[in-house]
């Protein structure tokens, strides 16, 4: 199972996303409630796209799983497992929970590949947070 950093305080993310990005290892990083969960998706994502301009980057969203037929745990590990095994960098963008029961133990299969999964959520009190699943 997977192991969560506790929840991230409230500060400004601009001077640490660069850090947060290029650390291969598990953690996570909050934002501002002024600036809002999408601000803080935005900056990661730009220095995921500068540090790895080469790697894919696969927002998995309710229009993804509908596009692949996914209903159920096992349908996305298959999907994740096949899309991880060409051989190149995966980074998974996870806005909020995923409509899949269980869709976490589907990143089992993701251990020990080269890739990375981005989770945003907000913490308590709206502290908009971005957790690294995979370590």
């Amino acid at each position: 199972m997977m192991n969560i950093t506790s929840c991230p305080a409230e500060a400004d993310p601009r001077d640490r996303v660069a850090g947060f990005v290029s650390d291969r290892g598990v953690g996570s990083i909050g934002g501002l409630r002024t600036d809002g969960l999408d601000f803080l998706k935005d900056i990661v994502i730009k220095e995921i796209s500068e540090q790895e301009p080469d790697s894919v980057m696969i927002y998995l969203d309710r229009d993804f799983l509908c596009d692949h037929g996914i209903d159920f745990g096992r349908d996305l590990t298959k999907v994740m497992d096949s899309m991880t095994s060409e051989g190149k960098r995966v980074n998974w963008i996870v806005m909020q929970d995923l409509p899949v029961m269980d869709w976490q133990k589907s990143l089992d299969v993701l251990k020990g590949r080269d890739t990375q999964v981005y989770f945003f959520t907000t913490a308590c009190r709206q502290v908009p947070c971005c957790f690294k699943l995979i370590g």
